[in-house]
């Protein structure tokens, strides 16, 4: 699986990343928050032509109305990760945050967090992409 890890601790990128290569994934560790152009603003709308990844685990030092709102705002410009495969997690995350989130389609990973927690995710991440519905080109008439 493609995972995209966006964390501003250089340990915590490291661990996670080394953690999860050894269980078999393809990693893209990010120290920076915008590395998506859908997200940062400077692209209309998703530029790939399929998913980039098929999760992202995004720390949110603060999860307030603006990092939502960045979420939502890339969801709407196209991004073609699978809504519940983007894990948001916060050391400081408010159970009204944490519900928004969720309202809104996303996962919630609560901080601190055991790597177990983070299996378990991925595995319902990838029950998610295989009961995904395929989509099908019209039959010519």
């Amino acid at each position: 699986m493609r995972i995209h890890i966006v964390e501003e601790d250089p340990s915590l990128l490291n661990l996670l990343s080394l953690y999860l290569k050894q269980k078999g994934h393809d990693v893209y560790g990010h120290l920076i928050q915008h590395q998506c152009p859908s997200r940062s603003g400077s692209a209309q709308s998703c530029i790939e032509n399929s998913a980039c990844a098929e999760a992202v685990i995004l720390n949110v030092r603060y999860p307030n109305k603006p990092s939502i709102d960045g979420l939502v705002a890339q969801t709407q410009k196209g991004c073609k990760i699978v809504k519940k495969n983007m894990a948001i997690m916060s050391p400081i995350m408010t159970e009204e945050q944490a519900m928004t989130l969720e309202k809104n389609g996303y996962s919630v990973l609560t901080k601190p967090f055991r790597l177990s927690a983070i299996d378990k995710w991925l595995n319902s991440c990838a029950l998610r992409l295989q009961n995904r519905p395929v989509e099908t080109c019209p039959k010519d008439v």
